[in-house]
């Protein structure tokens, strides 16, 4: 299943996901698979279902915490999404792509020194994170500080980038 996830055939996967899922209910992997899949297919309440269902039995699962908010954003839930952005922090902390999202999310939530925060955390780990650069000069632009968000977005522009893509 994972195979095809990865050559693009995510219906296919989802079914291998969920023959897996028949024969062990409650493997971690294949709920977590089977999340991420249905996110890909943008199914978010489905992708919700299984990443909750994952992160109960296993609750150390970083990556199932950061999946889990992903989904929850894209419902809108950005509370939820903090939520779980917090636990990846608690598990796996320093990673600038898990900053830039929970910057991405208090943005969202009109919690602009919060993901000021945030975002300067991940240009701080990755220096070259041109999409960090870019949602730094969001937030700065909603701070009307027009001038270091100019700095931010130039930055982001002339640099290109070695990070993971989150822009909002």
């Amino acid at each position: 299943a994972l195979a095809m996830h990865q050559q693009g055939r995510v219906r296919d996967a989802l079914a291998g996901y969920r023959q897996a899922l028949d024969v062990e209910p409650g493997n971690p992997s294949a709920l977590n698979l089977a999340g991420v899949a249905h996110a890909a297919l943008e199914e978010w309440p489905e992708a919700v279902e299984k990443l909750v269902g994952c992160v109960a039995l296993a609750p150390d699962f970083a990556d199932a915490h950061g999946n889990l908010a992903l989904a929850y954003r894209a419902l809108g839930r950005h509370e939820a999404a903090l939520e779980h952005q917090q636990q990846v922090r608690k598990l796996a902390p320093g990673g600038p792509g898990a900053l830039n999202e929970r910057g991405f999310t208090l943005r969202r939530l009109g919690r602009y020194l919060a993901a000021l925060e945030a975002f300067d955390a991940a240009v701080a780990g990755v220096p070259g994170f041109a999409d960090a650069h870019a949602n730094r000069g969001n937030v700065l632009q909603d701070l009307d500080r027009m001038d270091e968000a100019a700095a931010s977005y130039r930055w982001a522009i002339e640099h290109g980038g070695d990070g993971p893509a989150v822009t909002g």
